[in-house]
């Protein structure tokens, strides 16, 4: 069940891996054996038999080590998939920090990795060893839906004329952005809205949401380059917000969801890990720039 604990899940993954290694080297022993029977001794019926019988042994080894593997990213993507959550104005992040038990003090044994840190190492695993592509399977859809639910409607807002009507931009006016930003028990509804599952796994950790809006009062008319200072300001915020919560400042992590948004300046609408969508948007291409990145950071 995807309400089962997770402390233990980067260490079964680990034992696994192991055990599909040895099943590798033992698969490819055997496969030597029954090519030197088939050439030396053709006609031993009795060692061909026992061959056979090991094939079939090692077909239901295989089994027994797939299948606890194929339970675990199940529940590791339904772990990640329920501490995340991206609604048009809202981003919820849940299990990303363990919660103190009653009674626990800071000075206290530490408690185990939350849930999404669990979720996160275990992907890891499997991408260092090039196993499972689970990591960019959740995180670059998460990206494209963040850049084009949230971000590009922002962006794309500055290739309208002044005169022209924008939701975004109310005509050519200056957009101000007021965010709320605050965090409350796991056990308590975080927005009626909100999709973010009550399992046990999940029970009792904090939820961190970002919730943003116009501010009516602050939009006014104002030059174009106060609008990409607004329009920056917002950026910086959400992108923040995600690195430091949703991708818990792992480096492997913000590269991969960065590479995505801010990556190079291409022509094209292409998919891959190299185009970035916010340069795109911006055509920063036919301004020579080949990236939104400034230095190496």
């Amino acid at each position: 069940e995807a309400d089962q604990p997770v402390e233990d899940w980067v260490q079964a993954i680990r034992k696994l891996l192991q055990a599909e290694q040895v099943w590798e080297k033992t698969h490819r022993m055997l496969q030597q054996q029954q090519e030197q029977q088939e050439q030396s001794a053709p006609h031993d019926h009795v060692m061909a038999n026992e061959l056979n019988k090991a094939r079939e042994m090692m077909d239901l080894l295989r089994q027994d080590i797939r299948n606890p593997k194929v339970e675990i990213l199940r529940h590791v993507q339904t772990v990640w998939q329920n501490c995340i959550t991206l609604e048009p104005e809202t981003l919820f992040v849940r299990g990303y920090k363990s919660p103190l038990r009653h009674g626990q003090s800071l000075s206290s044994s530490l408690p185990p990795a939350p849930p999404l840190e669990q979720a996160y190492n275990v992907m890891q695993v499997l991408a260092d060893e090039q196993q499972h592509t689970l990591l960019q399977e959740l995180l670059l859809p998460f990206a494209n839906r963040l850049y084009d639910e949230v971000l590009a409607p922002v962006l794309q807002s500055h290739k309208k004329s002044p005169s022209s009507s924008s939701s975004i931009t109310g005509g050519g006016g200056v957009v101000c952005w007021e965010f709320h930003e605050m965090e409350e028990r796991g056990t308590a509804s975080t927005s009626s809205r909100s999709a973010l599952a009550t399992s046990t796994t999940l029970s009792g950790h904090a939820v961190r949401s970002l919730e943003w809006a116009r501010d009516e009062d602050k939009t006014t008319e104002k030059d174009v380059i106060t609008g990409w200072k607004e329009t920056f300001a917002f950026l910086e915020r959400i992108l923040t917000f995600v690195a430091d919560y949703a991708l818990l400042g792992r480096p492997p992590l913000l590269e991969l969801v960065g590479r995505r948004l801010l990556g190079v300046a291409t022509t094209s609408g292409s998919d891959d890990d190299d185009s970035g969508a916010i340069p795109r948007d911006l055509r920063l291409h036919e301004l020579g720039l080949t990236s939104f990145r400034l230095g190496n950071d």
